[in-house]
């Protein structure tokens, strides 16, 4: 669907921009003997860490995982020590905690809300909206792209992709011109110079 497009785009465009993304910490509860969980609330765009009844565990990659412990999926359940990303919205702890009840902290950055409806407007400055619908364009008619339309998806994806390097260069440099222009007080308070 052209929604279903326009959203993917708008997830990468912003996910290149990390800036535009909301810094978040959420809380969730262990579940004793579960290993797999479901983060609610807007998709987690990338999880930075997480925190186990107060201590931080160490992220693995899937395949190191199972380099690691082949077996993990059957592991015994104890204190959690590591953890990594299945899927959207979706951590997994291992080994699954023998406990249930201990604080879950998750931080890292949420994708903004999805555009739903035809008054939404992207948080992406207004000079990308074109490149977001090219990108979205092009989104649909890639599984289909022959003939003519090979040049048009070329066109409108290179357009795209270069529209958002070109916003996660801008974003970059606003982020290190608002830090240069900010210094911590003496009494520990950030003050715009």
């Amino acid at each position: 669907s052209i929604g279903r497009a326009l959203n993917n785009r708008y997830r990468i465009m912003v996910k290149n921009s990390r800036s535009l993304y909301a810094v978040d910490t959420s809380s969730y509860v262990t579940v004793a003997g579960q290993s797999r969980y479901e983060m609610a609330g807007n998709e987690w765009a990338e999880v930075t860490r997480i925190r186990v009844n107060g201590t931080w565990l160490s992220f693995v990659s899937v395949d190191a995982m199972t380099t690691w412990d082949p077996d993990f999926e059957d592991a015994v359940s104890g204190t959690p020590s590591r953890w990594w990303w299945e899927g959207i919205n979706t951590i997994r702890l291992h080994p699954p905690p023998d406990t249930s009840g201990i604080a879950i902290e998750v931080s890292g950055y949420r994708a903004p809300t999805g555009m739903a409806n035809p008054t939404d407007t992207p948080i992406i400055p207004e000079e990308y909206h074109e490149a977001l619908a090219e990108g979205a364009y092009a989104f649909l008619i890639k599984g289909i792209a022959v003939g003519d339309l090979v040049g048009r998806y070329n066109a409108m994806q290179g357009a795209f992709d270069g529209a958002a390097k070109e916003l996660k260069t801008l974003m970059l440099r606003r982020r290190l011109a608002g830090a240069a222009r900010h210094t911590v007080g003496p009494d520990r308070e950030i003050v715009r110079n």
